[in-house]
């Protein structure tokens, strides 16, 4: 009888704790754990939009300092160059203004030579003449086409300068020595 007793007891234990556990109870849990769970999901979505806003801000505040910083730069060196152009400008206008006055000091000469050749050719031979009148015509020539290349100084560019000033002064010596030569011979 004892474990009928015994039997008894586990039973009544059994449907008090199942009466205990209603449906409605357990329900009212489930309905209880669906709401913290909607709050849980509630909170993490907007420490997640608030996490998101803020990485956002400071790559925005990144963004803004490197086109800043490029900016400040590309300022920087627009400055530098603008004042390097100057520079260079300077320079070319002054070494155009040099071969301009050593040009017009060579002239003058070549000039005063052709001058003194014409009146020493005078007395000359008719050959020498001849001869003396084909190197004027070539003379001539040349002269103008030295003239025609001070007239273009100031369309050359800092580039071409350098080989144009070598060309050009060789041009203007060859002249030169060229009525120093047919002088001699008269």
């Amino acid at each position: 009888m004892k474990i009928v007793y015994q039997l008894l007891w586990v039973a009544a234990l059994t449907m008090m704790a199942t009466a205990c556990d209603s449906p409605a109870s357990s329900q009212d849990r489930a309905i209880e754990a669906q709401q913290e769970a909607q709050l849980e999901r509630a909170s993490a979505e907007r420490e997640a939009a608030e996490k998101i806003a803020k990485a956002q801000a400071e790559a925005n505040a990144t963004v803004i300092e490197a086109r800043d910083e490029a900016k400040r730069i590309s300022e920087k060196v627009r400055a530098e160059v603008a004042e390097a152009t100057g520079e260079a400008n300077l320079e070319l206008a002054k070494a155009r203004n040099d071969l301009r006055d050593w040009s017009r000091a060579k002239l003058e000469g070549i000039d005063r030579s052709i001058a003194e050749a014409r009146t020493q050719a005078r007395s000359a031979s008719a050959e020498a003449r001849a001869n003396f009148d084909d190197v004027m015509r070539d003379a001539d020539i040349r002269r103008a086409a030295i003239q025609e290349d001070i007239a273009s100084f100031d369309t050359r560019t800092a580039a071409e300068w350098e080989q144009f000033k070598t060309s050009f002064e060789a041009r203007v010596d060859a002249l030169e020595a060229r009525l120093k030569d047919a002088r001699a011979r008269l």
